[in-house]
């Protein structure tokens, strides 16, 4: 039985989106949409230079603010304790490992082993023999 193409474009697509709400990105796309609307509502009254000037001069909006209060941390959760920017390794930059390569180890027997190949060992074991029954 085989899967239908929209499968694995639905479960992919559901990937995509929860990836994008995990990281906040929502909140991007949202201040974008409240900057555009903001550019047209000035440039009715003034010119486009004018209206962009004035909607990156700190004037907020109400989406604006919507926005802002979104991306602030959580401070209801007492409990959980805020994150130390000093308190974070830098791992990259640590000074390296030092890496030892030695030989291998040889085993016990090798095939390079030359008192193995000596004529003097016996032969090994034959098997049984079959019985004429079987």
């Amino acid at each position: 039985m085989s899967v239908p193409p929209t499968r694995p474009r639905i479960r992919l697509a559901v990937a995509v989106f929860l990836c994008f709400v995990a990281t906040g990105a929502q909140w991007d796309f949202v201040q974008g949409f409240a900057w555009g609307r903001m550019v047209v509502n000035y440039s009715r009254t003034m010119t486009l230079r004018q209206s962009i000037a004035r909607t990156f001069s700190g004037e907020m909006c109400d989406v604006c603010r919507l926005v802002a209060n979104a991306q602030k941390p959580d401070q209801s959760h007492p409990g959980v304790p805020e994150a130390r920017t000093d308190a974070k390794i830098f791992l990259f930059l640590q000074n390296p490992a030092e890496v030892v390569i030695d030989r291998p180890m040889t085993a016990a027997w090798s095939p390079v082993d030359e008192s193995a190949l000596t004529a003097d060992r016996s032969a090994p074991p034959r098997r049984p023999p079959r019985s004429a029954a079987a």
